[in-house]
């Protein structure tokens, strides 16, 4: 892998066109590692889909996106991108983070409900939902894509989260034990 392949960052639909918006507004950043193309990878389908596609035509960023369509599997599509991207602003903990931190890559996402329980500084870029939210999104990304090294750390350190926290064997032994009382009544 290049150190930041063609396939930069991938982007659920929902949000992509907040991504198309903050992609035309900002400056491409200057840096010896950003020799790579950089290319938003748009997984999922659904009635935003044309909009979006007409959106980013019209901001002549079309060589920038490739949009996947529904994507039944996407941990292959996560380790051949370098950063998840989730600009929703309404969120649960979506699982695609969860799924970028398995596969150890660095998420930069909105503050929105419940992200904040999972991502922090360490595992990727926080980013405050006001203000110029597309130019902070455009910032982080450009500091991920100017620090592989950065990438690698909060990756490594999202996968040990994810393995801590969230592996299937511990929450049902979580699970488990908590129901085990239960069942002795």
């Amino acid at each position: 892998r290049s150190p930041w392949t063609a396939r930069d960052a991938i982007v659920p639909l929902p949000e992509a066109e907040a991504v198309a918006s903050a992609r035309a507004r900002a400056p491409a950043p200057q840096s010896p590692v950003n020799t790579h193309p950089f290319r938003f990878v748009v997984a999922g389908d659904g009635p935003e889909e044309s909009a979006l596609r007409r959106r980013i035509r019209i901001a002549g960023v079309e060589h920038l996106f490739e949009l996947r369509g529904y994507v039944p599997d996407l941990a292959p599509v996560l380790a051949d991108c370098d950063v998840l991207l989730v600009t929703s602003s309404n969120e649960g903990i979506p699982l695609t983070i969860l799924e970028a931190f398995a596969t150890a890559r660095p998420v930069v996402a909105g503050r929105a409900g419940a992200i904040g329980e999972v991502l922090d500084e360490n595992t990727g870029m926080p980013i405050d939902q006001h203000g110029d939210e597309a130019a902070a999104f455009a910032e982080a990304l450009a500091a991920l894509r100017n620090d592989p090294d950065l990438r690698r750390r909060m990756g490594i350190e999202a996968r040990r989260r994810v393995e801590l926290h969230h592996d299937r064997r511990r929450v049902l032994q979580l699970y488990k034990d908590a129901l085990t009382p239960c069942a002795r009544r």
